[in-house]
């Protein structure tokens, strides 16, 4: 069994009128692993999920290797730590970061060395994962993103029924190197008929 500690609770989300059940969306910077997490640990919670790129753990073991290496690279160290951000997101999109998300994005290194160990230890077992096969999912990819990304897109989909999209000029930091073209992709999506989504 798995467990990601990052500080999410249903009972503050509730308070305000957050919690739903409502659909769920993630992107970058784990995002997309929170949004499967919240709809494994509490079903009935999520409408549906657009998930891009998460951790699968070990039902992707190319991308559970690598975040392992990432999460041993992290305790070096805040500076290691933020490597290993700049690394997951891309030099394109580091490179398109202005001066105050960069100045942010320094500032962050201590809470992601702590966060980059917790994704790493994201395992879901496959009954996890298809029980949320009566959900609709959209699950991206982005097109310049490594073969262990789309291999845990396959997974997903595999296990709990997702539908893959390819998302064009896009890496992992979707939000930030292809926002019209994700945005989009799912408007289109959400568009579609319930009964006409796989």
């Amino acid at each position: 069994m798995y467990s990601l500690r990052l500080g999410l609770r249903l009972g503050p989300l509730a308070r305000v009128g957050l919690v739903g059940p409502v659909g769920l969306v993630g992107v970058a910077r784990g995002g997309a692993t929170l949004a499967l997490d919240l709809a494994i640990r509490h079903p009935g919670v999520a409408t549906g999920l657009v998930v891009h790129e998460p951790l699968l753990g070990h039902q992707a073991p190319a991308l559970q290797r690598r975040f392992h290496q990432a999460a041993v690279q992290a305790e070096a160290g805040d500076t290691a730590a933020l490597e290993v951000v700049r690394s997951v997101m891309g030099e394109a999109a580091w490179a398109a970061l202005g001066p105050l998300d960069r100045a942010d994005a320094v500032a962050a290194a201590p809470r992601w060395r702590a966060e980059i160990p917790q994704f790493a230890s994201f395992d879901p077992s496959q009954d996890d994962l298809r029980a949320l096969a009566g959900l609709p999912i959209l699950c991206t990819v982005g097109v310049e993103s490594g073969p262990e990304r789309h291999a845990a897109a396959a997974a997903l989909a595999r296990l709990a029924g997702a539908e893959v999209a390819v998302v064009p000029g896009a890496g992992n930091a979707v939000q930030l190197d292809a926002p019209h073209a994700f945005a989009q992709l799912v408007r289109t999506w959400l568009a579609l008929p319930a009964g006409a989504r796989p």
